[in-house]
């Protein structure tokens, strides 16, 4: 059963437990609610509620929320489950039908369920059966309790899997830069590639479950495998997990190419490696885990100083393993330099079929990649205000007897891994209740990581001292407001944007030409009732140029020497709205393998909603814009057409 997480406005990892989200409705409507409506598009049974608060109340009691938005405006027909531990009332009146984890009847014991009305318990429960019932899980005798705890550790990989999952991961290496070095087999004889080096900590490293190593395997190199926690876990084994330099290894025999490799992030090593080899691959990784947000964009085990030294002595690739933006300082100095997000067990086997040129690249950033520190959304736009501190400086929240209700003062004071955690009056498990010794700068600092965003160069002495405390990615920092003040201009939505790699960006071992581009009047029958008129990206698989309100149509012509896909973007301008980014993504298309030469005529229906804008005025919840322009290209940086639509105002 697909389940939707987490709703909503759980946008950052520190202080997920407390933050308070405080956001708009044009925000939450335009920018951060359209994922879920494409997943209730897509049939999608159950969604979770998250743990922080959303303007004032907690998600997962929160009617507004749950029942108005969720359930009313976005249509959703499921049941709603809260995350583990998020309830902090009996909230079966206020839209919540599931408290989780299930063993723990803290909120749903039969007393407070009582108390709520036979009405309430119906509702929930004919929620949840009418989404199981829907997925035909009845007629599965396995997955009655208690048989779907046998499920959870059924194997499940067979060829056929595998498979799937290389083509997958392949699919999605983005290609950043390459400058006439890939991919490694074509290239002409007169300066063949017979030697290269794989360097760099994540090249070989063995996965992890919940941020620790597989049991027998020791340490944790930078670029490791996430196998997840919690419900979702998976008991990971190093044999099924294709590394980077494994997979490597492998296409490099089968094209008589030698491989030399250092795990080691030693600059001196890696260059002395270098002088060695004709092109030197370098395999960096940036690590994410939950509870906390990256305190920095920079890659791990001080992959920047080993990119940039080795650059100096020969060709270099860089492959970076990522949950995320990462800085790229050495962009300018290295041949090539492709990422992967989470490529799961099949990572290594995607870049040794795309560096050898047995896929050519087809994956485009689903994120902005900054230029610098500086390119990222101000820390002065996301200034936390918190509960006073008691007069020692310390402050904790009692998940076990709070159960998030209130904040209470530390009483004895513990260390875990570095960080200092206390128990309340009475005892309790390390871990059940989060403290940190604050002071004003380090308030500011954890501030400044709101929506994983590094502090300035100017806060460099907060984060230092944020450090020295080891308080960066804590979540003691209980019932801080987030303040929403970019409201919809993140990432290329921003007038004035110049990223080192642009949203959208990718490329491919050919080029495309972008032809007949031409813009018109669609048959506009989806009207106002039709779901599909009402919805925006979710709704293009729906509509074609008959039901849209406006159509794009372009040509798109393989016009190198290789076989491969473009991914042709379309965005809107709206030129005459207030308040609005400066480009908004509407529609892309991934095209067939296109050979040398051959042409694929690519559509954009557009509905109503996307070219609206939303409204809190007499106009209606969506208001129609009379003038759009529709560019259409390679990525949010690469437009090849403007095209203009105009149409008289009208309100949905």
């Amino acid at each position: 059963m697909t389940v939707m997480k987490h709703f909503a406005f759980n946008e950052q990892e520190t202080n997920r437990f407390g933050e308070n989200s405080i956001i708009d409705e044009q925000t939450a409507w335009e920018l951060y609610y359209p994922p879920f409506e494409a997943c209730i598009d897509a049939g999608a049974t159950s969604a979770m509620c998250s743990y922080n608060k959303v303007n004032g109340t907690w998600a997962c009691e929160n009617q507004d929320l749950l029942d108005r938005d969720l359930r009313q405006k976005l249509g959703f027909r499921g049941y709603v489950m809260s995350d583990w531990g998020a309830t902090h009332t009996t909230s079966l009146a206020k839209g919540l039908d599931m408290d989780q984890p299930g063993a723990v009847d803290t909120w749903f014991s039969q007393q407070r369920v009582s108390a709520a009305g036979a009405g309430a318990v119906d509702q929930a429960a004919h929620r949840i059966l009418a989404s199981n019932f829907r997925l035909r899980l009845s007629e599965y005798p396995n997955c009655d309790p208690p048989g779907c705890g046998r499920e959870m550790h059924r194997d499940v990989r067979n060829p056929e899997h595998r498979a799937v999952a290389g083509d997958v991961a392949a699919a999605a290496v983005v290609l950043l830069k390459n400058i006439d070095v890939l991919p490694l087999v074509g290239v002409p004889r007169e300066r063949g590639v017979r030697r290269i080096a794989v360097v760099g900590q994540a090249a070989s490293a063995e996965p992890s479950v919940w941020g620790q190593q597989v049991p027998g395997q020791q340490g944790l190199p930078a670029g490791d495998y996430y196998s997840g926690g919690g419900s979702g876990h998976i008991h990971a084994n190093p044999d099924n997990v294709i590394t980077a330099l494994d997979g490597i290894t492998r296409r490099a025999r089968d094209a008589n190419i030698e491989v030399v490799a250092s795990a080691s992030s030693d600059p001196s090593a890696a260059v002395e490696l270098a002088r060695q080899v004709d092109v030197v691959i370098v395999v960096a990784g940036a690590t994410a885990m939950e509870n906390q947000d990256r305190a920095s964009l920079h890659l791990d085990d001080g992959a920047d100083e080993l990119i940039e030294a080795v650059a100096e002595v020969k060709p270099t690739v860089v492959l970076m393993q990522t949950p995320g933006a990462v800085l790229t300082p050495w962009r300018d100095k290295v041949a090539a330099c492709l990422a992967l997000f989470m490529g799961g067990q099949a990572t290594g086997q995607a870049w040794g079929a795309v560096l050898f040129g047995d896929v050519s690249p087809g994956g485009r950033l689903p994120i902005e990649m900054p230029a610098s520190e500086y390119d990222v959304i101000s820390p002065s736009d996301k200034a936390a205000q918190t509960t006073t501190p008691s007069p020692d400086g310390w402050a904790c929240h009692n998940y076990d007897a709070g159960r998030g209700e209130g904040t209470e003062w530390c009483k004895t004071v513990g260390t875990r891994d570095g960080v200092e955690y206390s128990y309340t009056e009475g005892g309790g498990e390390c871990g059940k209740c989060w403290c940190c010794k604050r002071s004003r700068a380090t308030l500011q600092f954890v501030a400044a990581q709101k929506r994983r965003q590094p502090p300035r160069e100017a806060d460099v002495s907060i984060r230092k001292l944020a450090e020295a405390a080891d308080v960066a990615g804590v979540v003691g920092l209980y019932d801080a407001d987030v303040h929403y003040k970019e409201r919809v201009f993140t990432s290329y939505r921003e007038w004035g944007a110049r990223p080192a790699f642009a949203f959208g960006h990718g490329l491919t071992y050919s080029t495309f030409d972008y032809r007949a581009a031409s813009a018109f009047l669609g048959g506009d029958k989806a009207g106002n009732d039709d779901p599909r008129g009402r919805r925006g990206l979710g709704a293009l698989a729906h509509l074609d140029c008959a039901q849209a309100y406006a159509c794009a149509r372009v040509t798109v012509v393989n016009t190198g020497s290789w076989a491969a896909r473009e991914v042709a973007q379309a965005y809107v301008e709206f030129r005459k709205a207030p308040n609005q980014p400066r480009l908004q993504l509407r529609g892309f298309h991934k095209t067939r393998v296109l050979k040398p030469g051959e042409e694929e005529v690519v559509t954009f229906p557009f509905s109503r909603r996307d070219m609206s804008v939303h409204s809190s005025g007499p106009d209606g919840p969506w208001v129609l814009q009379r003038a759009a322009r529709v560019h259409i290209g390679a990525s949010s940086a690469d437009v090849r057409h403007l095209l203009d639509i105009d149409r008289h105002l009208r309100s949905i």
